[in-house]
Protein backbone atom coordinates (compact mmCIF):
# COMPACT_ATOMS: atom_id res chain seq x y z
CA UNK A 1 0.00 0.00 0.00
CA UNK A 2 1.47 3.66 -1.05
CA UNK A 3 1.61 5.94 1.66
CA UNK A 4 0.43 10.06 0.49
CA UNK A 5 2.91 12.20 2.26
CA UNK A 6 -0.21 15.26 1.81
CA UNK A 7 -3.42 15.75 0.43
CA UNK A 8 -4.06 18.89 -1.76
CA UNK A 9 -7.93 19.92 -2.51
CA UNK A 10 -8.07 21.05 -5.98
CA UNK A 11 -11.42 22.77 -7.73
CA UNK A 12 -11.95 22.63 -11.79
CA UNK A 13 -14.03 25.53 -13.17
CA UNK A 14 -14.63 26.69 -16.51
CA UNK A 15 -17.50 27.08 -19.75
CA UNK A 16 -19.53 23.42 -20.02
CA UNK A 17 -18.28 21.71 -22.82
CA UNK A 18 -14.18 22.62 -22.92
CA UNK A 19 -12.90 19.04 -21.72
CA UNK A 20 -12.62 19.90 -17.84
CA UNK A 21 -14.10 16.46 -17.09
CA UNK A 22 -11.79 14.49 -19.46
CA UNK A 23 -9.10 16.15 -17.94
CA UNK A 24 -10.14 15.46 -14.43
CA UNK A 25 -10.90 11.56 -15.60
CA UNK A 26 -7.14 11.47 -16.91
CA UNK A 27 -5.74 12.59 -13.63
CA UNK A 28 -7.44 10.13 -12.11
CA UNK A 29 -6.23 7.68 -14.61
CA UNK A 30 -9.23 7.04 -16.25
CA UNK A 31 -9.88 6.18 -20.68
CA UNK A 32 -10.30 9.60 -22.73
CA UNK A 33 -14.82 8.93 -22.83
CA UNK A 34 -15.94 8.44 -26.21
CA UNK A 35 -19.06 10.27 -25.89
CA UNK A 36 -19.79 13.68 -23.66
CA UNK A 37 -20.48 13.63 -20.53
CA UNK A 38 -22.53 16.14 -18.67
CA UNK A 39 -21.18 17.27 -15.14
CA UNK A 40 -22.85 18.43 -11.87
CA UNK A 41 -20.21 17.71 -9.35
CA UNK A 42 -17.69 15.27 -9.64
CA UNK A 43 -14.77 14.06 -7.31
CA UNK A 44 -11.50 11.89 -9.03
CA UNK A 45 -8.03 11.29 -7.25
CA UNK A 46 -4.60 11.68 -9.13
CA UNK A 47 -1.18 11.09 -8.11
CA UNK A 48 2.19 13.12 -8.26
CA UNK A 49 5.20 12.98 -6.90
CA UNK A 50 6.91 16.75 -6.46
CA UNK A 51 10.04 17.37 -3.77
CA UNK A 52 10.53 13.62 -2.99
CA UNK A 53 7.08 13.47 -1.58
CA UNK A 54 3.83 11.63 -3.24
CA UNK A 55 0.63 13.90 -2.95
CA UNK A 56 -2.77 12.59 -3.63
CA UNK A 57 -4.78 15.35 -5.62
CA UNK A 58 -9.14 15.36 -4.98
CA UNK A 59 -10.04 17.03 -8.04
CA UNK A 60 -13.88 18.27 -7.66
CA UNK A 61 -14.85 18.79 -11.09
CA UNK A 62 -17.72 21.47 -11.77
CA UNK A 63 -20.27 21.97 -14.18
CA UNK A 64 -19.91 25.04 -16.74
CA UNK A 65 -23.23 26.58 -16.16
CA UNK A 66 -22.57 30.18 -14.98
CA UNK A 67 -25.77 29.99 -13.33
CA UNK A 68 -25.09 27.29 -11.12
CA UNK A 69 -23.07 29.25 -8.65
CA UNK A 70 -24.49 27.29 -5.44
CA UNK A 71 -23.08 23.82 -6.29
CA UNK A 72 -19.58 25.55 -7.11
CA UNK A 73 -19.48 28.43 -4.51
CA UNK A 74 -18.51 25.33 -1.88
CA UNK A 75 -16.13 23.31 -3.69
CA UNK A 76 -14.38 26.47 -4.84
CA UNK A 77 -14.32 28.04 -0.58
CA UNK A 78 -13.23 24.47 0.16
CA UNK A 79 -10.09 24.36 -2.23
CA UNK A 80 -6.72 24.53 -1.58
CA UNK A 81 -5.77 25.34 -5.32
CA UNK A 82 -8.30 26.53 -7.93
CA UNK A 83 -8.12 25.69 -11.71
CA UNK A 84 -9.68 28.15 -14.16
CA UNK A 85 -9.94 26.20 -17.62
CA UNK A 86 -10.39 27.08 -21.15
CA UNK A 87 -10.62 25.77 -24.81
CA UNK A 88 -8.11 26.82 -26.86
CA UNK A 89 -10.39 26.36 -30.11
CA UNK A 90 -13.31 28.58 -28.13
CA UNK A 91 -12.25 32.15 -27.82
CA UNK A 92 -15.49 32.93 -25.76
CA UNK A 93 -14.42 30.48 -22.96
CA UNK A 94 -11.16 32.20 -23.12
CA UNK A 95 -12.76 35.75 -22.72
CA UNK A 96 -15.15 33.92 -20.10
CA UNK A 97 -12.28 33.59 -17.79
CA UNK A 98 -11.52 37.50 -16.71
CA UNK A 99 -15.09 38.64 -17.21
CA UNK A 100 -16.94 35.32 -15.27
CA UNK A 101 -14.61 33.43 -13.88
CA UNK A 102 -12.30 34.87 -11.85
CA UNK A 103 -14.79 36.94 -10.50
CA UNK A 104 -16.44 34.20 -9.15
CA UNK A 105 -13.55 32.18 -7.49
CA UNK A 106 -12.40 35.71 -5.86
CA UNK A 107 -16.34 35.92 -4.88
CA UNK A 108 -16.07 32.72 -2.91
CA UNK A 109 -12.20 32.01 -1.99
CA UNK A 110 -10.08 35.44 -2.31
CA UNK A 111 -6.30 33.90 -1.54
CA UNK A 112 -5.99 30.56 -2.80
CA UNK A 113 -3.85 30.01 -5.58
CA UNK A 114 -5.47 29.55 -9.31
CA UNK A 115 -4.07 27.85 -12.10
CA UNK A 116 -5.14 28.64 -15.84
CA UNK A 117 -5.20 25.78 -18.01
CA UNK A 118 -5.39 25.98 -21.47
CA UNK A 119 -7.68 22.36 -22.65
CA UNK A 120 -7.74 21.16 -26.23
CA UNK A 121 -4.28 22.12 -27.03
CA UNK A 122 -4.12 19.25 -29.09
CA UNK A 123 -6.88 20.59 -31.84
CA UNK A 124 -5.07 24.12 -31.93
CA UNK A 125 -4.49 25.63 -35.11
CA UNK A 126 -1.87 27.95 -34.94
CA UNK A 127 -2.98 29.96 -38.26
CA UNK A 128 -6.17 30.02 -36.95
CA UNK A 129 -7.35 33.70 -35.46
CA UNK A 130 -9.94 32.72 -33.65
CA UNK A 131 -7.86 30.07 -32.06
CA UNK A 132 -6.10 30.95 -28.40
CA UNK A 133 -2.61 31.58 -28.49
CA UNK A 134 -0.07 30.63 -25.56
CA UNK A 135 1.00 33.91 -25.57
CA UNK A 136 -2.61 35.16 -24.62
CA UNK A 137 -3.06 32.57 -22.21
CA UNK A 138 -0.05 33.37 -20.78
CA UNK A 139 -1.11 37.51 -20.58
CA UNK A 140 -4.30 36.27 -19.13
CA UNK A 141 -2.22 34.13 -16.25
CA UNK A 142 -0.70 37.65 -15.68
CA UNK A 143 -3.80 39.79 -15.96
CA UNK A 144 -5.81 37.58 -13.28
CA UNK A 145 -2.93 36.93 -10.82
CA UNK A 146 -3.16 33.05 -11.45
CA UNK A 147 0.20 31.16 -10.33
CA UNK A 148 0.99 29.22 -13.03
CA UNK A 149 -0.71 28.60 -16.78
CA UNK A 150 -0.70 25.07 -18.45
CA UNK A 151 -1.72 23.88 -21.55
CA UNK A 152 -3.28 19.58 -21.86
CA UNK A 153 -4.70 17.95 -24.08
CA UNK A 154 -6.99 14.72 -22.33
CA UNK A 155 -7.47 13.40 -25.63
CA UNK A 156 -3.50 13.08 -26.91
CA UNK A 157 -2.81 12.55 -23.10
CA UNK A 158 -0.72 15.83 -22.98
CA UNK A 159 0.57 18.22 -20.25
CA UNK A 160 -1.58 16.45 -17.53
CA UNK A 161 1.37 15.65 -15.64
CA UNK A 162 2.78 19.68 -15.58
CA UNK A 163 -1.02 20.60 -14.32
CA UNK A 164 -0.81 17.98 -11.21
CA UNK A 165 2.52 19.13 -10.77
CA UNK A 166 1.43 23.26 -10.68
CA UNK A 167 -1.56 22.35 -8.46
CA UNK A 168 0.95 20.59 -5.86
CA UNK A 169 3.52 23.60 -6.40
CA UNK A 170 0.53 25.81 -5.75
CA UNK A 171 -0.56 24.66 -2.52
CA UNK A 172 3.20 24.38 -1.54
CA UNK A 173 3.69 28.01 -2.08
CA UNK A 174 0.34 28.97 -0.36
CA UNK A 175 0.97 26.84 2.69
CA UNK A 176 4.81 28.57 3.22
CA UNK A 177 3.49 31.81 2.51
CA UNK A 178 0.56 31.24 5.08
CA UNK A 179 3.00 29.93 7.50
CA UNK A 180 5.68 32.46 7.28
CA UNK A 181 2.55 35.52 7.97
CA UNK A 182 1.08 33.54 10.83
CA UNK A 183 4.89 32.95 12.26
CA UNK A 184 5.35 36.73 12.16
CA UNK A 185 1.73 37.72 13.36
CA UNK A 186 2.20 35.05 16.08
CA UNK A 187 5.83 34.89 16.90
CA UNK A 188 5.76 30.91 15.90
Amino acid sequence: MVCFSHDVSCTIVGDGLIGKTCMAKAFAGDSFPDYYVATVAESYTGYVSAYGDLYSVNIKDTNGQHEDENTRSQMISDADVIIICYSVVERETFNNVQSFWIQEIRKFNKRRPVILVATQSDIRDEDNIQHVSDLEGQHMTKLIGAEYYNKCSAAAQTGMKNVLESVVLASIKYRKKTASILKRVFGR
